[in-house]
């Protein structure tokens, strides 16, 4: 029981660290005028979001929990 209370612990904190993350990107990309070169816009957010962003759900699924046969 604990190893699932820490998949779901893990699954929630990937998952709401991509949701800010995205955010943060989606707010750069409104204050950057006309695109993400926009000169003096400062440096594209990365971390969780874009280590995550070509991933699948299973994958995702395989790095929180482990299957018991």
């Amino acid at each position: 029981m604990a190893e699932e209370a820490e998949g779901i612990e893990k699954f929630h904190r990937l998952s709401a660290a991509c949701m800010d993350e995205f955010m943060e990107l989606k707010d750069f990309s409104d204050t950057a005028g006309s695109g993400l070169c926009h000169e003096g816009a400062g440096a594209i957010p990365s971390g969780t979001f874009f280590a995550w962003k070509d991933k699948t759900l299973k994958d995702l699924m395989d790095e929180c929990f482990t299957v018991r046969t």
